[in-house]
């Protein structure tokens, strides 16, 4: 006997298991339910920890922005027009200016 007849064999004498009972469909049924409930549980209980999360960022980007303001507002305004002045070393006319003294030292 080879493996290919033993094998279609076993696949003719096995037979499909008999129908569950009520009572087993019932448990089955419970089992069911308790995965269903666990499963929202634990997205109910993520989605409150993505808003906790959420609103500890928000309160913290908040205090960062009135820590800027606060930092701004103590420290000396820029000017609004930067070259506004001339510098008095400089010549208009395009003319380069000679350097006073050695360069190297």
């Amino acid at each position: 006997m080879n493996l290919n007849s033993l094998l279609f064999a076993l696949g003719q004498t096995t037979s499909t298991p008999p129908p569950p009972t009520t009572d087993q469909v019932d448990s089955g049924f419970v089992y069911v339910i308790a995965a269903f409930i666990a499963v929202w549980l634990l997205i109910a209980v993520y989605l409150f920890w993505l808003n906790r999360r959420q609103e500890s960022l928000r309160q913290e980007v908040e205090q960062l922005r009135q820590e800027e303001a606060e930092r701004q507002s103590t420290q000396a305004p820029a000017p609004t027009a930067p070259f506004t002045e001339l510098d008095p070393k400089l010549e208009v006319s395009g003319t380069p200016q000679t350097p006073q003294g050695n360069l190297r030292g």
